[in-house]
């Protein structure tokens, strides 16, 4: 009898439930999976410790774990570090099992097989789980598992899973660590995008600045400071422009050289700031009768050019011309005081053709002379007979330095007097040139010109050795003339830079004169324009017994004064040239004369005045008018002869 047969159905009932609960656990797992999600960055996780959390949670629902250890790679050492376990209690002992893994080689094989490996703890003789965490581009971390089951009760597909959720752990820690690189990069940018932006502004800023400053230079360069007015390189370039012009296309131009008549009256008696004021208001009512196309320049000084560009006429130009001395007739109100002054205008007018702007600006400047010459305040065209006069006049320059440089001019005498009613007690030494069949030039033309020839120190320093040893010659004979005093004026251009007071001391020493024979009549411009280092080398002049008197005298007389008590011993008076500079000399010399009595100085009245002498005790002759030496000994013996008697 053969025995019953095991029935098959119930193995392949056994088979197939098996299969279905295995399909039906991995399903649970996969929907558990799903509905736990996988964070899409790290913007939900926040940091890389929440990460390692949500991963353990992942990793226990899978399968039980009694303990779990993260490890993350130390860059750029390579080594390993707890970055979390659970629980923490079992850090110290993870980590110890961690490094005998890596001793024993199991954490490198765990890491090259990127799927769980399992081994017996050398420490508690339990089993262990590896995992490497790892990504596409590089090794991220290692993870460390205590399973609460035996090897044999994990199930193939929950294993799979741990795989992929410690995979997927991996990518999410790498996107952190790029997006936190990200960040700092973009913040980075954003930092340099804005230093850019801002070295941008501050560029911007810096041309905008460096743009105005070049124009406030290139104004600076081609205007003059005080008045705003063009000066004289714009006017230069101006007339250059025309004259190229000309050549193309001729037009009638015309320039004016102005300068403003007794300005320097103004400039000494109100003091510089009234001189300046003086320059910038009548500098304005010019540029008020000019066109905008016209140019009107501050040549230098009191001096101005006047460029009017392609007038119908030079009739029209002469008609500017004179409504600018009709404005200047005007008083000027400077400080408080009603100043007047008038203008000497030299112009120049027609074609620029075969010109230069040199040749016209000296045109323009001969006519402005001979304008002076004629009496001042009016105005002269130039013409060929003027042309001929400048060639004269540089003719006379250069024939006044050769008598300079060979010592042939001389000195002329004008007698002196302490006080108005005063004395007569010396000369005033007057530079004086002879020329062979011509007039004698003397006194400020002989000056004006010697200026103009820069040797105007030279004829300064001759008039002072002949006057000096004329007094000298004077002593030796033993008459009238015995004893007397020597006056010279001294202006700004005949002051040597250094060696002042050596050069007198020795023109004394020469004579063989004491230095109180001596009187130096000083305008206060001199003395103000030599400052510090003049007013020194007169204080050693002083110290020899030189005395001097201050001229011209205006309101920086008394601050000079104050500055350098004892220098100054009075104040020099001309009634003739007062009365050149103002319409009542008398009013003049009367003031100057109560002021010296005020403030205690001494007045020396040079120029003698015969109409002016109130007591009648000088000799009848016109003693006003430049003496020679014979005239000027006999001169003071009929004086000294009316005093005694």
């Amino acid at each position: 009898m053969t025995p019953p047969r095991k029935p098959a159905s119930v193995s392949d009932k056994e088979r197939t439930a098996s299969l279905e609960e295995a399909r039906r656990r991995t399903l649970e797992r996969l929907e558990r999976l799903i509905s736990l999600g996988i964070p899409e960055g790290s913007r939900s996780l926040g940091t890389v410790i929440q990460v390692l959390d949500e991963t353990a949670a992942r990793l226990r629902w899978l399968m039980p774990f009694r303990a779990v250890a993260f490890f993350m790679v130390r860059e750029p050492h390579g080594d390993f570090y707890l970055a979390r376990c659970q629980p923490q209690s079992q850090a110290p002992s993870m980590e110890r099992e961690l490094a005998l893994l890596v001793d024993s080689g199991s954490a490198g094989w765990a890491l090259q097989r990127r799927r769980p490996v399992f081994t017996t703890s050398e420490l508690s003789g339990q089993l262990v789980l590896l995992h490497s965490m790892t990504t596409a581009s590089r090794i991220r971390g290692m993870f460390l598992g205590v399973p609460a089951q035996e090897q044999r009760a994990m199930e193939d597909d929950a294993l799979a899973m741990v795989s992929l959720v410690l995979r997927g752990a991996a990518s999410l820690l790498e996107g952190i660590e790029l997006y936190g690189l990200l960040r700092e990069a973009n913040a980075g940018l954003k930092a340099k995008v804005a230093a850019l932006e801002k070295a941008q502004r501050v560029l911007r800023q810096e041309v905008g600045r460096r743009c105005k400053a070049e124009e406030m230079l290139t104004r600076q360069a081609l205007h003059d400071p005080l008045t705003g007015l063009a000066n004289r390189v714009l006017i230069m370039e101006r007339l250059q422009q025309a004259v190229r012009r000309a050549q193309r296309r001729d037009a009638c131009h015309a320039v004016a050289y102005l300068d403003l008549d007794r300005f320097k009256l103004v400039n000494d008696t109100l003091g510089h700031a009234a001189g300046d004021q003086l320059l910038t208001q009548a500098g304005r009512r010019m540029a008020a009768l000019i066109r905008q196309s016209d140019t009107l320049a501050r040549f230098g000084g009191d001096e101005f050019v006047l460029f009017l560009e392609e007038v119908e006429s030079p009739a029209e130009a002469l008609q500017v011309m004179r409504r600018i001395l009709s404005a200047m007739a005007d008083p000027f109100e400077i400080e408080g005081h009603a100043a007047h002054v008038t203008a000497s205008i030299g112009l120049v007018a027609g074609s620029l053709q075969h010109q230069t702007p040199q040749g016209v600006l000296k045109n323009a400047n001969t006519a402005l002379h001979t304008a002076k010459e004629a009496g001042r305040n009016r105005v002269k065209v130039f013409n060929s007979r003027m042309q001929g006069r400048a060639q004269e006049r540089s003719t006379l320059l250069s024939s006044l330095r050769r008598a300079v440089e060979a010592g042939r001019t001389d000195v002329a005498w004008t007698p002196t007097r302490l006080g108005i009613d005063g004395a007569f007690d010396g000369f005033e030494a007057v530079p004086c040139w002879k020329r062979r069949g011509d007039k004698a030039l003397s006194g400020a033309q002989l000056v004006e010109l010697a200026r103009h020839e820069a040797v105007a120190w030279d004829l300064w320093l001759v008039t002072l050795r002949g006057g000096l040893a004329q007094l000298a010659q004077w002593d030796v004979q033993g008459d009238a003339a015995r004893g007397l005093t020597l006056s010279l004026s001294l202006f700004l251009p005949q002051q040597p830079e250094q060696g002042f007071a050596q050069t007198v001391r020795e023109a004394l020493d020469q004579a063989g004169l004491d230095g109180a024979r001596l009187r130096l009549l000083i305008p206060m411009e001199t003395l103000v324009k030599g400052g510090e280092p003049f007013a020194q080398e007169l204080g050693r002049l002083r110290q020899a017994g030189v005395r001097f008197f201050a001229a011209e005298v205006g309101e920086r007389f008394f601050r000079y004064r104050q500055e350098h008590p004892g220098l100054i011993e009075g104040l020099s008076v001309s009634p003739q040239r007062a009365a050149h500079e103002v319409l009542d000399a008398n009013t003049t010399t009367c003031a100057l004369m109560t002021m010296a009595r005020i403030m205690g100085l001494t007045v020396l009245n040079a120029a003698w005045d015969e109409a002016r002498d109130r007591n009648g005790d000088t000799p009848r002759g016109p003693a006003s008018e430049l003496l020679d030496a014979r005239q000027a000994r006999h001169w003071a013996g009929k004086a000294r002869e009316k005093a005694v008697g």
